[in-house]
């Protein structure tokens, strides 16, 4: 596992495992849940360990994507050594454009993020009726 993905109250945390921590160049990302568009299964794009121009991290092709990358003009930040457990989290008015990282569980982390954003986004309609 590379990373440990958690909802505190309204924020998404995503948590790098020991030694990513040094790979990736980053500890954890915090981002509000309400700057979360969605989250689904990396796919082929968490295969595509070419793609992007290394700002900061780690590359070995097969081995480990971790770090800053820019990908079509976007800051993508990569955390994947098996790409069948990577999720893609696709992020709005922040730094990254997209976060691809490595869980334990993809189906859980998915379902996770998906029932806050439904409930942040029940939480947000509900004050401006």
């Amino acid at each position: 596992m590379s990373a440990k993905l958690s909802i505190t109250g309204e924020t998404l945390c995503v948590e790098m495992i020991g030694w990513h921590k040094i790979w990736s160049f980053k500890g954890q990302i915090s981002v509000p849940i309400g700057h979360v568009e969605s989250i689904r299964m990396g796919g082929e794009e968490a295969r595509d360990w070419l793609s992007g121009i290394k700002l900061i991290g780690a590359r070995v092709p097969k081995l480990i994507k971790a770090g800053t990358f820019r990908t079509h003009g976007e800051q993508v930040f990569w955390d994947v050594r098996d790409p069948d457990k990577a999720v893609m989290i696709d992020l709005h008015d922040e730094k990254f454009a997209k976060l691809i990282i490595e869980v334990a569980d993809p189906q859980a982390a998915i379902a996770e993020v998906e029932q806050a954003i439904a409930q942040s986004g029940k939480s947000g309609t509900e004050g401006g009726q």
